[in-house]
């Protein structure tokens, strides 16, 4: 009887007797239409600007391009090697996301799943280093990379960044909302954590012990 007389209801109900709920429905509609607007005046002017000659691009008072130059892009891809920033960006990015798979989850999952003396104090140290500004640390890497001959090469963009603190607190908290129990199943079953096994089919040729 209980789960019969409760029914979801909408956040603003609608109809012909329920003006004020049409009301809260369209002021609330009304508000986002507007924030959505503010959010995309930065890129409707970018895009707008771009297409401008220099002389219109700081006229506030007019907005479209008059006549729009298609041919800046062409200018400014002559002018500036973008395929080789852009090569730049995805490499660097690749490697820093790569490294940081190599050194966030294995440290992440020993400080969720395993047992070592100082494992609490050592966490609390990686967890210190966050509340550290990154200004601070400018001199100091670039006092290793030049101590390593590594300026103007992708290694001075790629190792300070080759893990982040903030990453392994933030798988440490996901491994730990796996039930340990699955874990001890898993061993049981003969799965080791550092590599991965085939499933036992029941035959004690294939079963892992």
């Amino acid at each position: 009887m209980l789960r019969r007389s409760v029914r979801s209801q909408p956040l603003f109900a609608s109809g012909v007797g329920n003006r004020p709920g049409l009301l809260a429905a369209g002021g609330l509609y009304t508000v986002l239409l507007l924030m959505a607007a503010l959010v995309g005046l930065p890129f409707f002017w970018m895009i707008v600007s771009s297409l401008k000659p220099l002389n219109q691009v700081f006229n506030f008072e007019q907005w479209l391009p008059s006549p729009p130059l298609w041919e800046n892009y062409g200018n400014a891809l002559q002018k500036a090697p973008f395929g080789r920033y852009l090569f730049n960006s995805t490499f660097t990015s690749v490697a820093i996301l790569f490294g940081q798979y190599l050194t966030i989850i294995p440290a992440a999952y020993a400080f969720a799943r395993l047992t070592f003396p100082g494992r609490n104090t050592i966490f609390l140290i990686i967890l210190a280093t966050i509340m550290v500004p990154i200004q601070v640390t400018f001199i100091p890497a670039f006092v290793v990379i030049s101590a390593f001959d590594w300026k103007d090469t992708y290694w001075a963009l790629i190792i300070p960044f080759i893990t982040s603190a903030f990453g392994i607190f933030l798988l440490r908290q996901s491994f730990l909302q796996v039930p340990q129990d699955y874990l001890d199943a898993a061993r049981l079953d003969g799965v080791r954590p550092h590599r991965r096994d085939a499933p036992c089919d029941g035959r004690r040729s294939m079963c892992r012990r």
